[in-house]
């Protein structure tokens, strides 16, 4: 172990994988003659070199919220490394074979017919297990080789700058984002480093592979609801301690499902008007043991129906430390930039009957109600009812008929269970045939049946 050590730390400080000069590594380790005597001098007892490590390990964890191991990023490194030397050293253009390599390397790709050199080393890649991420950084000239030596990183934004670029382009409207929200972070992120690129690139294309088929987005979607965390939330909030301070507050509304709730924002004007804007609440365990919440903006799904992209606008990811069940207060820091969601709430339970009748006089007719989105604010019912080898049957209460949807009409269907979030959605006076897992939403109306092949019926066949 102590050999594998050493090649781990000269690996480290060599290609500068954590930090950007050595001046800065020797901080961390408190040691400021890396750069003269080297790693291997500095610390020359396997104890040393087992510590340096196990500090240096730990550091690589908290940049990336305990998701990486610094022990797998080097030995992918490595064999990345060797894979690249053998068959993509020389490439006449790099970026266009980063491009062939992720449209085949992985199944939601653009199924483009390419050359057969390129696609029998993608199938050595895909059988091999070889990072993608380490080529594509590789074939940007973003990291260097393993053995390195090539001193001090003094182009680490251009890197990022170049990588990033790339991939926004090769995942523009692929998936249900405009741009996916792991790119936004990436750009924001304060610590870029070798290790922080790899570590977001590698995100970046979990992230495309996931949610640009509707097969992929169903297993995505199916496996957050195991992580879904339900609460007693219902009631009164307000970010002055529960006071009445101000005339502003929130209301959350449970729903039929666990951990989804309506989180309305409610304004008082001096005009006496109360405006409010209702949310759909998404409470989710997170990594660590804080809590995900996703704020879904009452015009997302309507964007959706009508075939548009989220943006910043539809969607907030909010962070909370650990909360019980019945929590009195809580602070939701967002987790990316955003120029339409505030920073953070910190909401407060109002339990004093002052205040919580105070509110309850507003709703019930002491103000004139204002819902400006009140035209995206939706009623769902769950009425999957029957599934067979080739199709869905949802019932349609309003007609008392099935709707017979064959299970090849979009992606990801085949995949449907009894228990999915699939019925009429209801927003605006017109009603839509609503598969929430893969997060589509059929209009019921003649073009649209017969663009997917549905059927009116009576009975189930």
């Amino acid at each position: 172990m102590t050999q594998q050590y050493a090649e781990w730390l000269t690996a480290i400080v060599n290609t500068r994988l954590l930090f950007n000069t050595t001046e800065e590594c020797e901080a961390f380790l408190d040691s400021g003659s890396i750069r003269s005597n080297g790693i291997l001098r500095v610390c020359a007892t396997p104890q040393k070199m087992r510590s340096a490590f196990r500090d240096l390990k730990a550091e690589a964890c908290e940049m990336t919220d305990d998701r990486v191991k610094l022990e797998d990023v080097l030995m992918h490194y490595k064999r990345a490394w060797k894979f690249f030397r053998k068959h993509l050293y020389r490439r006449t253009y790099p970026e266009k074979t980063a491009a062939e390599i992720l449209t085949l390397c992985y199944p939601t790709g653009r199924q483009e017919k390419l050359g057969k050199q390129i696609t029998a080393i993608c199938k050595e890649i895909v059988e091999r297990d070889i990072s993608v991420p380490f080529l594509l950084l590789m074939l940007m000239k973003a990291v260097p080789s393993y053995e390195s030596k090539e001193g001090d990183v003094t182009d680490i934004q251009q890197c990022f700058d170049r990588v990033l670029g790339f991939l926004e382009r090769f995942t523009q409207g692929t998936t249900v984002f405009s741009q996916l929200p792991v790119l936004v972070q990436a750009k924001e992120e304060p610590c870029k480093t070798r290790f922080t690129l790899f570590y977001y690139v590698s995100e970046i294309l979990k992230v495309y592979e996931n949610f640009s088929t509707g097969e992929n987005l169903y297993l995505v979607t199916d496996a957050l609801k195991a992580d879904r965390r339900d609460l007693d939330l219902a009631g009164y909030w307000n970010e002055c301690g529960g006071r009445l301070d101000f005339t502003e507050f929130w209301e959350i509304e449970d729903t039929k499902d666990p951990g989804v709730f309506f989180l309305t924002s409610w304004k008082k004007k001096a005009s006496g008007t109360l405006t409010g804007v209702r949310y759909t609440m998404f409470v989710l365990d997170a990594p660590g043991g804080g809590l995900t919440f996703l704020l879904h903006h009452p015009a997302a799904i309507a964007h959706r129906i009508k075939g548009k992209l989220y943006g910043d606008a539809d969607i907030a990811h909010y962070l909370s430390l650990p909360l019980d069940d019945a929590p009195s207060e809580f602070t939701l820091e967002r987790v990316l930039p955003s120029a339409h969601w505030p920073h953070s709430l910190h909401l407060t339970r109002c339990t004093a009957p002052a205040v919580t009748a105070q509110y309850g006089r507003w709703l019930s007719g002491a103000c004139v109600i204002e819902r400006p989105f009140e035209k995206y604010e939706y009623d769902f019912t769950q009425s999957l009812y029957a599934i067979t080898p080739t199709h869905l049957y949802v019932f349609y209460e309003a007609k008392d008929i099935f709707f017979k949807v064959p299970r090849a009409a979009a992606d990801g269907l085949e995949q449907t269970r009894l228990d999915d979030n699939v019925g009429i959605l209801t927003m605006n006076g017109k009603h839509y045939l609503a598969f929430d897992e893969i997060m589509l939403y059929i209009p019921i109306n003649k073009r649209n049946l017969q663009k997917y092949k549905i059927e009116k019926v009576e009975w189930i066949e």
